[in-house]
């Protein structure tokens, strides 16, 4: 009804950095739970190479964007990052 109504519905957006198998199989399964009960999603791949100013960056993006209504970063990350500064660095009403 909230859709019918006019109103965006939510969207969820993931950050997935490198290739790991388990973790790619993991970003799938909340898609699809996200599908199920009527969000949105993208899922936002980067290389295992991406730099953590990069990362940083697309997560100021996602923090500021009106369309995304949550996040999640996917670790683990690859090793040259510090998992916790990325993880920091979600605010707090998108994580």
């Amino acid at each position: 009804r909230w859709i019918a109504r006019g109103n965006r519905g939510q969207h969820l957006s993931v950050l997935l950095v490198g290739d790991t198998p388990a973790s790619a199989v993991y970003v799938n399964n909340t898609l699809k739970a996200a599908q199920k009960t009527g969000k949105s999603s993208e899922t936002i791949f980067r290389t295992a190479i991406t730099s953590e100013a990069d990362v940083l960056d697309i997560i100021r993006v996602l923090n500021d964007s009106p369309n995304v209504d949550g996040f999640l970063v996917q670790l683990p990350l690859p090793q040259h990052m510090f998992e916790r500064r990325g993880c920091n660095a979600i605010a707090p009403h998108k994580d």
